[in-house]
């Protein structure tokens, strides 16, 4: 036997009994991408120091507002069988809702909005529509995200000038 090949022996031999893959620098040890909230370890932690994970924390907010500004254009301003017109009307809307959460699934509703409605040409037909709803809203994610409501809706429609309609 050369001495070449007791050289090869030996290198084999000391592979077989390596415990475990070398450690590449700058290559993460584990592959856990959550380790206790912590990044995985690394060849270059001691340069580093210890990294933490940081992570946003979900959290349910039950206040909502919203306000938009809709342009609508009508081919039938009066609603009417003969004679239509059209016009152009602006709406104004203003929603502040509270659904605070009773159980994971199930949720209070209480809505008030308000909307105005601004014709263009015929300012006769202006009026606005303010909302209160109080209910219940249960959601089943197993099933598509089917969403059950039961709630009161009370509508007050009133005239440009705050007059209430059908009064």
């Amino acid at each position: 036997m050369g001495q070449t090949e007791q050289a090869s022996q030996a290198v084999d031999r000391s592979q077989l009994f390596r415990s475990g893959a070398s450690i590449v620098p700058g290559e993460p040890i584990s592959q856990n991408a959550n380790a206790f909230g912590y990044a995985a370890p690394s060849a270059n932690d001691a340069d580093l120091g210890v990294q933490a994970i940081l992570k946003r924390q979900e959290e349910y907010k039950p206040f909502t507002f919203s306000a938009s500004l809709p342009y609508y254009w009508t081919s039938n301003v009066a609603l009417v069988r003969t004679g239509e017109v059209s016009d152009g009307v602006l709406a104004p809307s203003f929603v502040f809702a509270y659904q605070p959460r009773l159980t994971k699934t199930l949720y209070g509703e209480f809505i008030a909005s308000q909307q105005l409605f601004y014709y263009n040409t015929y300012g006769s037909f202006n009026f606005t529509s303010f909302n209160a709803i109080a209910g219940l809203v249960y959601y089943l994610p197993n099933y598509h995200n089917l969403t059950l409501r039961l709630g009161y809706d009370y509508n007050r429609l009133t005239t440009d000038d705050w007059d209430q309609f059908f009064a």
